[in-house]
């Protein structure tokens, strides 16, 4: 059984191997090493967060953890009725569907809110215009 390794007696073996390498003097203290060497990580961490890649993929989560949050949140998802692998995915499907359905007919409608949209509208759609917002829901969810 392999012996579990905790994060400070990692610090220990990077700290030892640095010393075993020459490549710090074994006066210095572990302490200051490890604020060094998170430091880098930090520095790095902050020059790929000023990228427009970054951006962009943080937008992209935005929307995809908004789904999530709604799933989670409003149709049930927060905790599975059923066990195994099989019947997880079933339900999560079907609960991916509903939510797409919610989507679909808030688009159609028209209705901009998270709000259901009201049955007995006064001013109708035409079929040309719920052809034209079907044609651009469908075409905005291969786009992602």
């Amino acid at each position: 059984m392999a012996k579990h390794c905790s994060t400070t007696s990692a610090w220990k073996i990077r700290f030892q191997k640095l010393i075993c390498c020459g490549l710090i003097d074994k006066h210095i203290s572990l302490a200051f090493v490890r604020e060094e060497l998170k430091e880098s990580y930090s520095e790095s961490a902050r020059q790929l967060a000023n990228t427009p890649e970054f951006a962009k993929a943080q937008r992209q989560r935005k929307k995809v953890e908004a789904l999530f949050a709604e799933l989670k949140n409003q149709i049930g998802l927060r905790r599975l009725r059923l066990r195994r692998l099989k019947f997880v995915r079933e339900q999560f499907f079907l609960a991916a569907a509903a939510q797409n359905i919610k989507r679909l007919v808030r688009f159609l409608s028209g209705c901009s809110s998270s709000a259901a949209p009201e049955l007995d509208r006064k001013t109708p759609v035409s079929s040309k215009e719920l052809r034209r917002r079907k044609k651009e829901f469908f075409d905005d969810l291969q786009q992602h």
